[in-house]
């Protein structure tokens, strides 16, 4: 039988069933509720064991089907080439449980050091941590670190070493500490590094609390209190102040790629910000430039937030205008003709329900950004669904009423990205499919290195120069690479 003819049989069974229980439910309504939850009942207990009886047949019927390798006619056995890698890779994989004793529970373990990091074994069984590695996380913080205590807002704080984010917020602890001295004790030997990457507020009593809530930015889902959770906040570290307007200013001449802001942005009073999820019922009028005939509902007006955006003619994002809903205009703005202005909408933004900001996207093509010079400000859009009565037939015009001016904003986040044309490298051997752990390995390194860095500007006069940190010893182009 086609998937097609059981489809329709299917349906058809659907809909003979709902029917049947429509007439019961005519004759007999409260018997058909006890069926509905008797029903409804067995479909939410039966529905994991289900599941997992679908997942182990599929996972048995999938154990027997050939790789792609022996699809493509490849042979089965690895070549030598595949077991040579397997030979020098068979150390760098071994972990720890196959040469030790497998610590798994408080209580285990005994009074040595194995990875020499000051924790005993046995206090490494009650912490879950690992025994045999000085960083269980791989955060770059040590674990001896992780579990000392540190004080704010007159608490005891420590980081949970087996979870490179201890709370959660979608930024690891590495970069929501201070750049601190950390002392590592490997094999008895005793160094010092400087690990963290957060900024320090000056008006905060603790290097650790940004926001001086009396929680340190470890723990803290927004670290800067600007009411943006961390996860979702553009600037983690920042907040700026309430204001009319803002203003960006970039220097990109030369560069060919695609240049983009982003921003976001709340009104001074935040019970606006839920504004443009409302739309309100005009009362029954027919007359003036708002119209509402029947009074039902129909003749509603909505405010919608926009930014106002005001920059110099050379910058005018026209390329990529339609592509991030920028509406255009050409009015010449000043006296001197060097500003034309633009509206792009604002979307909201929040968590749980609430809506915390406003964010927008900007995108200026090669051609547009050389030395940017942006002014905007949060407006109101009240855009009204008028009615006109032709001839008794009544027809709706969405028609933009007012645009207001004058809400005072603050900045909440602000990122400024370049991007141009990147060359790929896929690199594989069909001969050898296990070598896909491998390549993987690699290309997470090379992401890391090539990706995740943030590239130094080039020397300007008042810059000072940066330092090329070489970290590869093929004959690659070094590039030049932000510590």
């Amino acid at each position: 039988m086609s998937t097609y003819s059981l489809s329709v049989v299917t349906l058809f069974l659907f809909v003979l069933i709902a029917l049947a229980y429509a007439f019961f439910y005519r004759k007999n309504h409260r018997r058909a509720y006890a069926i509905m939850a008797y029903l409804l009942v067995m479909l939410l207990v039966s529905t994991p064991a289900l599941q997992a009886i679908a997942t182990d047949l599929n996972a048995k019927y999938h154990l027997g089907l050939p790789t792609l390798s022996e699809l493509l006619g490849f042979p089965k056995t690895a070549n030598a080439a595949s077991t040579k890698v397997a030979e020098l890779m068979a150390p760098l994989q071994q972990t720890p449980s196959q040469t030790n004793a497998l610590i798994s529970k408080c209580g285990q373990g005994t009074g040595a050091d194995t990875d020499g990091d000051i924790l005993t074994d046995l206090d490494e069984g009650c912490l879950g941590t690992n025994p045999y590695s000085t960083d269980t996380d791989f955060d770059v913080l040590p674990d001896n670190f992780e579990v000392t205590n540190f004080t704010v807002g007159a608490r005891q704080w420590s980081l949970n070493p087996t979870k490179t984010d201890s709370n959660d917020d979608g930024l690891n602890d590495f970069i929501e500490l201070p750049s601190t001295d950390v002392q590592l004790t490997i094999n008895n030997v005793i160094t010092t590094v400087k690990v963290g990457g957060a900024p320090v507020n000056a008006n905060s009593p603790s290097r650790f609390d940004w926001d001086n809530d009396g929680v340190p930015n470890v723990w803290d889902d927004d670290n800067d209190g600007d009411g943006v959770i961390d996860s979702l906040d553009l600037s983690p570290f920042a907040v700026g102040s309430q204001q009319k307007e803002f203003r960006v200013k970039t220097q990109g001449a030369g560069y060919t790629g695609t240049q983009y802001i982003e921003v976001q942005l709340q009104p001074a009073d935040l019970s606006h910000l839920r504004y443009g999820l409302t739309a309100f019922d005009w009362p029954k009028d027919d007359l003036g430039g708002m119209r509402d005939y029947e009074g039902v509902g129909k003749g509603l007006v909505r405010l919608q937030p926009f930014l106002e955006v005001i920059v110099n003619k050379e910058a005018m994002p026209r390329t990529y205008a339609k592509d991030y809903g920028v509406a255009l205009r050409e009015d010449i703005v000043d006296s001197a003709n060097k500003y034309r202005s633009f509206y792009v909408g604002l979307q909201p933004i929040g968590n749980g329900g609430a809506v915390n900001a406003f964010y927008s996207k900007l995108a200026f093509a090669p051609g547009e950004l050389n030395n940017i010079d942006l002014r905007a400000r949060l407006v109101w859009f009240a855009q009204g669904d008028s009615q006109e009565n032709i001839s008794g037939t009544i027809k709706i015009n969405s028609t933009l009423l007012h645009v207001y001016k004058d809400e005072v904003a603050r900045v909440t986040g602000l990122k400024i990205t370049k991007s141009e044309q990147a060359e790929t490298l896929i690199v594989g051997d069909p001969n050898s499919p296990q070598e896909d752990r491998y390549l993987a390995g690699a290309a997470v390194g090379m992401n890391m290195f090539y990706l995740a860095r943030a590239l130094c500007p080039r020397p300007q006069p008042a810059l000072a120069p940066c330092k090329s940190t070489p970290r590869v010893s093929i004959p690659l182009p070094l590039r030049e690479i932000c510590a």
